[in-house]
Order: C-alpha cells, then sequence, then structure tokens
C-alpha cells in the first residue's frame, strides 16, 4: 500500500488576448480550438485503507488531452518581477525553496510563479463523489488561502475549468514503482500567456479498482485540486499535499499557497 506520483508534461495551442470566456460563448467556441498536450501531471495512488502509507516518486509519458477552459483576462498575465522581500504574506525558508523547485521552476513557464488567473474556478467533480466530499475538499483550500481561492460546481464539462473524469486509464510503472493509482491530475498552461494556468483535468479510478474505494474520496479529491492549482510536486509533511496524503492543511502548505496567489500571475521573484 502506498501513493505513487508520476509528472507529465503538456502544452496548449496559443489563446487569443481577449476577455471572452469561450466555454460561455457558444459562437466562438465553434472556431477556437484549445489543445492541450501535457505540462504537468502528477499520479496520486492510495491502496487499502491507510492515506499515511509510504510513497514512491517518479516520471511517466502521458497521451495528449483537449479542453476547452476558456481565456484568461489579459490583465491578469502581464509578467511582474518582485523582491522575495516584497511578498506580501509570510514564508519560511523552506517554502520559498519548496516553490523554487515545485512551482517556480517546475511547473508552466521556468523562472515565474504559475497560478489560477479565473475566479470563481468552475468545477466539474465525479458524478458519484459525495457533495459532502466535494465541499470538503473546496473547503480545504478556500479556509487555507482566507478566500483567495473560490469554486463554483457546475455540471456541464464545457462550462468546468477544472474536469473530473472516471474514464481511467492505468498508467504504465517505472521499475520499483509497483502498479496502481487511484487519481491524477493533468493542469493546462497558455502558450501565449505561459505559466497562466487555464484548466485541467482530474482522473480517477475508485470506479473501477475495488482497493480505491476505500480511500477517502474526498481527500484523493483535494489532493488533485493542489496540483491543478498550483504545485507540481508534494511536501515531506503528512498533509493533503504530502506523498502520503492525509486530511491535514500544514503550515509550510498554507504559506506555500499563499504566497502564489498573494502575487499576480507569472511574477518573478528575484532576491
Amino acid at each position: 500500500m502506498y501513493n505513487l506520483v508520476r509528472s507529465q508534461e503538456w502544452v496548449t495551442i496559443p489563446l487569443p488576448l481577449t476577455s471572452i470566456n469561450v466555454s460561455e460563448d457558444p459562437m466562438t467556441r465553434k472556431f477556437v480550438l484549445i489543445v492541450f498536450t501535457l505540462i504537468v501531471s502528477v499520479i496520486t495512488l492510495a491502496c487499502g485503507g491507510s492515506p499515511t502509507a509510504p510513497s514512491v516518486v517518479g516520471p511517466s509519458p502521458a497521451p495528449p488531452i483537449t479542453l476547452n477552459p476558456g481565456t484568461p483576462p489579459a490583465q491578469n498575465v502581464v509578467p511582474t518581477t518582485m523582491k522575495w522581500s516584497d511578498v506580501p504574506v509570510p514564508y519560511t525558508p523552506e517554502v520559498k525553496q519548496w516553490l523554487i523547485d515545485n512551482n517556480i521552476n517546475n511547473y508552466g513557464l521556468v523562472g515565474a510563479t504559475d497560478r489560477v488567473v479565473k475566479f470563481p474556478i468552475t468545477v466539474l467533480p465525479p458524478s458519484d463523489m459525495s457533495r459532502e466530499a466535494v465541499e470538503w475538499a473546496f473547503n480545504q483550500w478556500v479556509s487555507a488561502t482566507g478566500g483567495k481561492i473560490s469554486f463554483q460546481l457546475v455540471t456541464d464539462p464545457d462550462s468546468a475549468d477544472f474536469v473530473s473524469s472516471t474514464a481511467w486509464s492505468e498508467p504504465s510503472a517505472s521499475p520499483g514503482e509497483g502498479n496502481g493509482a487511484c487519481g491524477y491530475a493533468s493542469p493546462g498552461f497558455s502558450t501565449v500567456f505561459p505559466g497562466t494556468l487555464v484548466g485541467g483535468r482530474m482522473f480517477f479510478a475508485h470506479t473501477l479498482k475495488p482497493e480505491c474505494k476505500q480511500v477517502d474520496q474526498g481527500l484523493v479529491f483535494a489532493h488533485e485540486i493542489g496540483h491543478l492549482l498550483f504545485a507540481r510536486g508534494h511536501f515531506s509533511e503528512v498533509g493533503i499535499m504530502g506523498t502520503s496524503p492525509f486530511p491535514r492543511m500544514t503550515e509550510m502548505m498554507k504559506q506555500a499557497v499563499n504566497v502564489v496567489y498573494s502575487l499576480p500571475p507569472r511574477t518573478v521573484l528575484v532576491d
């Protein structure tokens, strides 16, 4: 029993510089195709009922994904340069290094912070996931950021920024990693504004794999949302974004997500 995390990459066709949301404009949607090839994907495995089992980390390829996540407002994607000392929220040296390794230099645009630009984030959860589990997952991130992040449930995948699917395809495991996963997330970025997160998909295996039915679905959902929001990697701490997820939002996780969401997208942080 363990949790497995893998990384994958994808790219998008350039988005037009406009505030039109193509997911809400059916005429525009006829002429706009936003194609994503995987930029990042992180796979979470939680076998059995133990969320604190050991973990294995490794890379893995992924197939292309097509999404229609809408167009980010132009005013939200202008590059910004800021000193670390001017970041308006507290953070420890450990959080700074984690962000450099797992967001700034290892996500959509190397050298700049990467995050969602449009709120509320519209989310289509798995159809069989309980409302209680979905709201618990949302509340972890809303509470951690003091409302900087907000979500809205939708039922139409064309209007969702984050789309959930149970159409599971088992990823192949690298030597020593074992087999199987219960969920993974694939954030998508604009190539017009690199580092601007414009959508993402989450895949869940609980309908097909008996071992995944024993896992806390709200916890897996919250974990994969975290990868779509900002986290290219995992924290060494036991918590929601740990390699062995546990239903706890640690102070380090809170500081990291608040640094990213207290700054404009594509912020270049310098000493």
